[in-house]
């Protein structure tokens, strides 16, 4: 419930929201807070826009439109525009995403899905991941 207030505040939800919420105005409608069309469709019952009637034949039609399994028309992942600079940089620096890795103690695949799939030059050639080296938890500090 977070995610969705956060990604679709109510306020705006409430101001820009198709009524009467027809499947087609909810799958163009969606672009707007750039979330799937059922996950709007659920915000906009929650905050009454949809009756349950309504709800329920929505949710109905996405699925066999194919919306409940995924989307079919995806939705496009957001990037960083910060990450591949301080990966150029630690790369400058002689760091590679295995070194990363290894100081997260997480595998190198692992790194880079929480990275949303930024391309990584490869470790030396080395395309394979590595399990980290250390063993127990993360070393985690607090940085003031």
């Amino acid at each position: 419930m977070f995610g969705s207030a956060f990604l679709m505040p109510r306020r705006s939800v409430l101001a820009d929201a198709p009524r009467g919420g027809g499947v087609e105005q909810i799958i163009r409608a969606k672009r707007r807070w750039n979330v799937a069309a059922m996950n709007l469709a659920r915000r906009m019952h929650r905050l009454g826009l949809l009756s349950d009637w309504q709800a329920r034949s929505t949710y109905i039609e996405l699925g066999q439109r194919g919306y409940r399994a995924g989307e079919p028309r995806g939705i496009e992942r957001e990037t960083s525009q910060i990450l591949p600079k301080v990966f150029q940089t630690l790369k400058g620096e002689g760091v590679s995403r295995r070194d990363v890795a290894r100081e997260l103690r997480v595998p190198v695949e692992e790194l880079n899905r929480a990275v949303f799939g930024l391309t990584l030059a490869s470790d030396r050639g080395r395309a394979h991941a590595m399990a980290p080296t250390t063993s127990g938890p993360p070393d985690l500090r607090v940085v003031v």
